[in-house]
C-alpha cells in the first residue's frame, strides 16, 4: 500500500515520508484516502503515462507548461505542507481544512471515511487550485 510519502518523483521526499504520515495519521480519513489516490495516479501517470495523459494530468493544476514533472509533483505537496498551519485554536476556516472540504463535500454532504474517489478528488483538487 503506498502513503502519502509518494507526492514527489524525487529522492529527497521519499526519504523524509515522516512528515507526511503524521498528516495521513491525523488529517480527516476521507481526505487522506483521496489525497493518497490522487498521488498514486500522478505517480503512476508520471511514470508510465502517454505525453497526452500526462499534458492532461498537469492541465488539471493549470501546470501543462511546466516541463519538469518532479516540479509539477512538488508543486502539489504544498497543499499538504499547509497542516502546518493548524493549531490548538484553528477554526474550520483554515487553509487545509478548506483544501479538505474541497475534495470532501460534494453538494453539501460530506465523504464517508473512503472518500468520494479519485474521479471527484482529482477534478476537486485541479478547480481548488485554480479558486
Amino acid at each position: 500500500m503506498s502513503s502519502c510519502h509518494q507526492f514527489d518523483v524525487g529522492t529527497f521526499h521519499r526519504s523524509f515520508w515522516g512528515y507526511t504520515e503524521v498528516i495521513r495519521q491525523s488529517a480527516q480519513k476521507n481526505c487522506t484516502a483521496d489525497v493518497q489516490r490522487v498521488i498514486e495516479h500522478v505517480d503512476r501517470t508520471f511514470t508510465f503515462g502517454t505525453p497526452a495523459q500526462i499534458h492532461d494530468l498537469k492541465a488539471n493544476w493549470n501546470l501543462a507548461n511546466i516541463t519538469h514533472l518532479d516540479d509539477v509533483a512538488g508543486a502539489l505537496r504544498y497543499n499538504l505542507w499547509r497542516w502546518q498551519d493548524i493549531g490548538p485554536t484553528t477554526g474550520r476556516d483554515a487553509w487545509f481544512h478548506r483544501f479538505c472540504d474541497a475534495l470532501e463535500v460534494k453538494d453539501g454532504v460530506p465523504a464517508g471515511a473512503s472518500g468520494w474517489g479519485l474521479d471527484h478528488a482529482l477534478k476537486a483538487w485541479g478547480s481548488f487550485w485554480n479558486e
